[in-house]
């Protein structure tokens, strides 16, 4: 049975949320990288993640997805099975314009 069922996402801004020094980095790898951006390793996935997905399904056209883009401030949409939740995929706005600037 596959159990991909999509529960939640986590973005950027989710992880730039928790970002901060982490204290299971060590001292010589922080004088060497101070430039870095850290965060705690430990934390959970389920404590940042946004379980109010916005989504879409196969049957919805590329322009359903970009306007949801639009309208949500996204750049990615994961693609669900509309009964089953379960994850088939995801289209990033990155990958619609690296796809038509291809063939256009």
């Amino acid at each position: 049975m596959d159990e991909r069922v999509l529960v939640g996402v986590v973005c950027r801004k989710d992880l730039l949320r928790v970002m901060r020094p982490s204290r299971n980095i060590r001292l010589t790898f922080l004088k060497h990288h101070h430039h870095l951006p850290f965060f705690n390793m430990d934390t959970k996935v389920s404590s940042i993640m946004n379980d109010m997905v916005v989504s879409a399904t196969p049957e919805d056209t590329i322009a359903d997805v970009m306007d949801l883009m639009a309208l949500h401030q996204i750049n990615q949409v994961p693609i669900v099975e509309p009964d089953s939740n379960r994850l088939m995929g995801e289209l990033t706005f990155g990958g619609i314009l690296q796809i038509y600037f291809k063939f256009h």
